[in-house]
């Protein structure tokens, strides 16, 4: 089966039953059945604004009710009482159209005229002829389409969405006479197996779900998968929701240029090719600068932002340390030579050049000599 149809969304039969399906308006009918006692019996209107599928409940129910009553019991029997059987065969006809209103009693009126051959196979005919002018030539392939491709609805428990597999492949064959409902076996292949959830395929495999002869078997599989995944595919969040008691993640921080030295969003950084403040330069090479120990100092930074980053780190020490060995060092050596060396004060540990402290040990060494 193609996907080429262009209506399937439109369906006459979805498994979330429609509103209106279940709750709708009933016309009484009275019936006798064969012990001679007269039967209260309801049928669903169908009129313009109506559901789809009640015209297909209207005319399964009208169908199982001809069946239950046996309109059509005495057909070519030979009875003498040949007015009464003729009376009775219309019963299917006017109680089918009494349930019919607007614009589908209009129809149903306009394919009837006229009409003498009262048997069932005729009123199937004239049945087919209006659903096909009320819902298209082509809504078998649409609705079996709609049967084989469509997946499981989330919030669908496995017993209520097998069921209602079951109602709409009985329908089937009231959208077209020349077609039959699938087996059971065909059911569980074309319909069942392809559309249960992904996270469930392993164990239906495993559990020869997809070998399973009747719908009851497979039902039972499937409700003790479900059961062990507690339906996991309806408490799944899609991605990207937020849960309820979640704090929002703060943005500044979530979305904070990754680049040394950049002080700012990610969208807003100048090495971003996607930001409106990209200057040529991709990030990509200055990925490849700060991984060689070269990353030049990022020239579109605000200039208040790196002073206050500037002033926020900590100032070097100088080595004075350095500077204390090497002038003990030269006193050290001026000591064993007997030289006047002159002594360094507490107030040379605040010589700044190396040049000054080589000068002066030069002529404290020319002193001596």
């Amino acid at each position: 089966m193609t996907n080429t149809l262009s209506k399937m969304d439109d369906v006459p039969m979805r498994f979330e039953i429609e509103e209106g399906v279940t709750t709708s308006r009933m016309i009484k009918v009275s019936c006798i059945d064969a012990d001679g006692n007269v039967c209260k019996e309801e049928l669903p209107i169908f009129t313009d604004n109506t559901p789809k599928e009640l015209l297909l409940q209207l005319l399964e129910e009208i169908l199982a009710m001809q069946e239950r009553f046996e309109w059509f019991a005495d057909e070519g029997d030979g009875n003498n009482n040949a007015a009464a059987a003729a009376n009775k065969k219309k019963l299917i006809y006017q109680h089918f159209g009494r349930a019919l209103k607007g614009m589908p009693q209009r129809k149903w009126a306009k394919i009837t005229k006229n009409h003498h051959n009262y048997t069932l196979a005729a009123f199937r005919d004239k049945a087919q002829r209006l659903i096909w002018e009320i819902f298209g030539d082509v809504t078998y392939e649409e609705q079996y389409q709609y049967l084989c491709e469509t997946k499981k609805p989330r919030d669908m428990n496995v017993a209520d969405w097998i069921d209602r597999v079951e109602v709409i492949n009985e329908r089937l064959s009231l959208l077209d006479r020349e077609e039959e409902k699938l087996g059971e076996r065909e059911t569980i292949r074309k319909v069942i197996t392809p559309n249960i959830p992904k996270q469930w395929e392993r164990d239906y495999i495993l559990k020869e779900g997809d070998r399973a002869k009747t719908l009851k078997a497979v039902k039972t599989i499937l409700k003790t998968i479900e059961k062990a995944h507690g339906n996991d595919e309806v408490e799944k969040e899609p991605p990207g929701k937020k849960k309820p008691n979640e704090p929002a993640p703060n943005q500044s921080e979530t979305n904070k240029c990754r680049l040394i030295g950049h002080n700012h969003l990610w969208k807003n950084c100048p090495n971003n090719p996607t930001s409106k403040n990209y200057n040529g330069t991709h990030y990509s090479r200055i990925r490849e600068q700060e991984r060689a120990g070269t990353t030049a100092p990022n020239k579109n930074e605000d200039k208040s932002t790196r002073s206050d980053d500037e002033s926020s780190r900590p100032k070097k020490k100088k080595h004075r340390h350095r500077e204390r060995r090497e002038v003990n060092s030269i006193d050290s050596s001026a000591s064993s030579l007997g030289s006047n060396m002159v002594r360094f004060s507490h107030a040379r540990d605040s010589i700044d050049s190396e040049y000054s402290l080589h000068s002066e040990s030069t002529v404290s060494r020319g002193q001596v000599f």
